[in-house]
C-alpha cells in the first residue's frame, strides 16, 4: 500500500507513521510560520499543530465504525497507517524548507508539472504572442470563482489592471456573464487555460494567486514570481514560503485588495529585479534533482512492490509518548526525585546525628559540675 499526500506532510500523520516532528522549527501546514521562528512564533505553531492534530485524531476515530460496515474490517485507523510501505509527499525542500523524513516519505513535490501539457488555444497563443510588454495570469484556481466576488473587488481589480496597461491580464472567469461589466480591453477572460503551457510562454512576466500548492509549484517550476491573495487552508502558509524567500508578494487576504496594495505589489513584481532572481533560483533548485518527480515516484513504488514494507519506521511500533520519549522522561526524573529525597532524608539524619552530639558535649561539663 502506497499513500499519496497532495499536500506537503500533515504533521498530525507523525505519530501513526513513525516520523519525527519537531515544532521549533518544522512549522504546521495550517500556520504561516517560516522554519526559523521567533519564541511566539514557536509557543503558537506548537500549540496550533497539537491542536489540529487532537481535532482531527478526533474525528478519524469516528470512521472505525464505517471502516467495520463498508470494508468488514475490524480494526482501529491506528492500524491501518501500518499497512502503509511508502507515502509520496507533494513538496520539496527548496520550497518547504529542510525537514526529517524517514525513508518511507518520499518527496515528488511537482509531480504533476509535465512540460508536454495541453497547447494553448489559437486566441490565447496569439494574446500572448503580442503581450510584447508582458502578461500577467490571474487565476483562483478550480474551487473559487473570481466572478462570484463582491463589486467593490472586481472594480478594484479592473482600475488596477487598466493602469497596467500595456501590460497585459490573462484572467480566468468560468462563468463570464456572471462577471461585472466594464472588463479593461488589456484583459482577455477564458472559462479554462492550459495553465502550465501559459506558464511556458516568454511574455508571462506575473501570477496573481491565491496561493493553491499545485500552481504555486508550477510558477517556481517556470519561474514567473507571485502576488499572493490566500483565501482559506495551507493557501496563507503556501505565500508566506514564497514570500521569505522573495519569490512572492502578498495582500495576506482578499479583504485588504486595494488600488495602492495591489498596484504596488504588482509592480513590485514586475520591475523588482530581486524577485525576477530569486525565482530563478528557486526555481533552478526545484528542478535540481537526481531523478525527475515522476521518475522518482515510480522508482520508490517499484521498490516497495520488489521489497515490501523495507522502509517502514520502526517507530509506528510505539506509542506517542514512547516516541516522545515521555516514559524515559518520567523514569528519570522518579529516579532523580528518589535520589534527592534519600539524599535530604541522610542530610537531615546526619545533622541531627551532629547536633545531638554537639548538645551532649556541652551538656557533660556542667553535669560534673553539679556533682561536685
Amino acid at each position: 500500500m502506497v499513500g499519496v499526500m497532495t499536500s506537503s506532510f500533515h504533521d498530525w500523520l507523525s505519530t501513526f507513521v513513525g516520523n519525527p516532528h519537531n515544532p521549533s522549527f518544522m512549522p504546521g501546514i495550517f500556520t504561516p510560520f517560516g522554519t526559523r521562528m521567533t519564541f511566539w512564533e514557536r509557543l503558537l505553531n506548537t500549540y496550533i499543530s497539537a491542536a489540529v492534530t487532537s481535532q482531527i485524531n478526533y474525528y478519524m476515530s469516528q470512521q472505525v465504525s464505517y471502516v467495520k460496515k463498508y470494508f468488514n474490517m475490524d480494526t482501529s485507523i491506528e492500524d491501518l497507517y501500518q499497512d502503509l510501505a511508502a507515502i509520496l509527499v507533494n513538496s520539496h525542500h527548496s520550497i518547504n524548507g529542510v525537514k526529517p523524513f524517514t525513508q518511507g516519505i518520499i518527496e515528488v513535490g511537482g509531480l504533476h508539472v509535465k512540460n508536454d501539457a495541453d497547447p494553448l488555444t489559437p486566441e490565447v497563443q496569439k494574446w500572448l504572442d503580442e503581450s510584447t510588454h508582458g502578461c500577467i495570469f490571474f487565476t483562483f484556481g478550480s474551487m473559487m470563482r473570481i466572478e462570484s466576488f463582491p463589486k467593490p473587488v472586481l472594480q478594484t481589480f479592473y482600475k488596477v489592471f487598466e493602469k497596467l496597461a500595456p501590460v497585459r491580464v490573462l484572467m480566468k472567469v468560468a462563468k463570464k456573464e456572471e462577471l461585472l461589466p466594464g472588463l479593461p480591453k488589456n484583459v482577455m477572460i477564458q472559462p479554462w487555460f492550459s495553465q502550465v503551457s501559459v506558464f511556458k510562454h516568454k511574455n508571462v512576466k506575473a501570477f496573481i494567486t491565491h496561493g493553491g500548492l499545485m500552481g504555486t509549484m508550477e510558477a517556481i517550476y517556470y519561474a514567473i514570481p507571485m502576488v499572493g491573495i490566500p483565501l482559506f487552508g495551507d493557501q496563507k502558509t503556501n505565500i508566506a514560503n514564497g514570500v521569505s524567500k522573495n519569490i512572492a508578494v502578498t495582500l495576506n487576504s482578499i479583504e485588504n485588495v486595494t488600488e495602492e496594495t495591489l498596484s504596488a505589489a504588482i509592480n513590485a513584481v514586475l520591475y523588482d529585479k530581486t524577485y525576477r532572481t530569486s525565482i530563478n533560483k528557486i526555481s533552478q533548485l526545484f528542478k535540481d534533482r537526481p531523478m525527475t518527480a515522476i521518475d522518482t515516484a515510480v522508482y520508490w513504488v517499484e521498490y516497495v512492490a520488489r521489497n515490501g514494507y523495507v522502509l517502514q519506521s520502526p517507530a509506528i511500533h510505539l506509542t506517542w509518548y514512547q516516541q516522545y520519549l515521555l516514559d524515559v522522561y518520567a523514569f528519570v526524573l522518579v529516579c532523580l526525585t528518589i535520589v534527592l529525597y534519600i539524599a535530604i532524608r541522610l542530610i537531615k539524619a546526619v545533622k541531627n546525628y551532629f547536633t545531638r552530639s554537639s548538645s551532649n558535649k556541652v551538656k557533660r561539663p556542667s553535669e560534673s559540675k553539679k556533682r561536685k
